[in-house]
């Protein structure tokens, strides 16, 4: 401690304009360096990365667990088809959702359910336009088709973490059976598994944790619901590409 006392006041003070100037160029580097990042636009958002969620509470999401982290630049993609909500669809949820916490709807507003074409898949972001472009090309050509709902069937998630009242395709399944070749050629193209074998078409509408609650409901369905259900018809004029927030839409022949 002795020896710092011993620097004479005309160094020390050549210290301080030294010091001085550091601090005052960090300082200029500083406020240039935010007027630069103030700058810059925002981009927009189809570019916003998917990032790992920071709460894993269950409790967040009604009970269900997440099955895959979110990981940057690791966009979730499906290939679906929409059915809109009609009278015969609303009536069963509210029957098998009625006086019951445990089922839940899936319902995404006003434009109805999706029925998959592919599982869920995670591509990076410079893929994403040439699997869209890549589907778009194998469907354009293809046909429109109708399709109805045979019967209500409760399948399960590939973890059995969450059971799902589904619609099962009925007429119009070999069109589906087409339309399903060619994406899957798309899909593999890009190295990920096919849809399940052998495929069964359906639009979950309901879903639990568990399955006896919606075993439960089914069997206290009233009967119109399930004969008018395989009597409406959909017809089918686009096929979706579903890329984190991105929807493509691919118009049928």
């Amino acid at each position: 401690m002795d020896a710092l006392l011993e620097y004479d006041s005309a160094s020390d003070e050549d210290d301080k304009q030294s010091t001085t100037a550091r601090l005052g160029k960090r300082s200029l580097d500083q406020q240039e360096l935010s007027v630069k990042k103030q700058a810059l636009p925002k981009l927009p958002s189809l570019f916003s990365s998917i990032i790992t969620p920071t709460g894993t509470s269950s409790q967040d999401h009604q009970g269900r667990t997440r099955t895959r982290q979110g990981k940057i630049n690791n966009w979730a993609t499906y290939v679906y088809i929409q059915v809109p909500l009609g009278d015969e669809i609303q009536g069963i949820l509210d029957a098998v959702t009625a006086n019951n916490n445990n089922i839940h709807n899936m319902t995404q507003a006003d434009r109805g359910f999706h029925l998959s074409l592919t599982k869920c898949l995670y591509l990076k972001e410079h893929q994403l336009e040439e699997f869209s472009n890549a589907v778009r090309t194998q469907l354009q050509d293809t046909p429109r088709f109708t399709m109805s709902f045979a019967q209500l069937s409760i399948l399960s998630n590939e973890d059995n973490t969450r059971s799902f009242l589904t619609a099962e395709v009925g007429a119009g399944y070999n069109d589906l059976m087409a339309k399903l070749k060619k994406v899957d050629q798309v899909v593999t193209k890009f190295h990920h598994p096919e849809f399940y074998k052998p495929p069964r078409f359906h639009a979950s509408i309901a879903w639990s944790l568990q399955k006896m609650p919606l075993d439960q409901a089914i069997k206290t369905l009233p009967e119109k619901w399930m004969n008018e259900l395989a009597f409406v018809e959909y017809s089918i004029t686009s096929i979706y590409v579903k890329m984190g927030n991105r929807i493509v839409t691919v118009k049928l022949k």
